[in-house]
């Protein structure tokens, strides 16, 4: 991921979690054990044929990550009374030179 940009995170679902029981959810996305990034449940897309959620981060939230650290991303729902927390995925940060945010 390179800062200043806008991707989409997309976070596919095992088989056995139906996309239509989650009733909460949280993405984050943390650099040296802080969380940096926040998206709650209502930031999600979700596609439920292929069981996918997604996320898109902003300019300003990829800005407000450190380039040469890399960033951990995860995710946490909530299905009845059980929580779901998915392994963490390890990604780099790139360095953008120019630090506008584009309208």
């Amino acid at each position: 991921m390179r800062q200043g940009t806008t991707p989409t995170i997309l976070m596919k679902l095992p088989d056995y979690i139906p996309c239509e029981a989650i009733s909460d959810a949280v993405f984050s996305i943390a650099q040296r054990e802080t969380e940096i990034i926040k998206k709650d449940f209502s930031a999600f897309s979700i596609d439920s044929d292929n069981k996918i959620l997604s996320v898109q981060l902003t300019q300003k939230d990829t800005f407000a990550l450190t380039p040469c650290y890399s960033a951990d991303l995860q995710l946490k729902i909530k299905i009845g009374d059980e929580v779901i927390v998915s392994d963490i995925t390890t990604i780099a940060v790139g360095k953008a030179f120019n630090k506008e945010v584009l309208q």
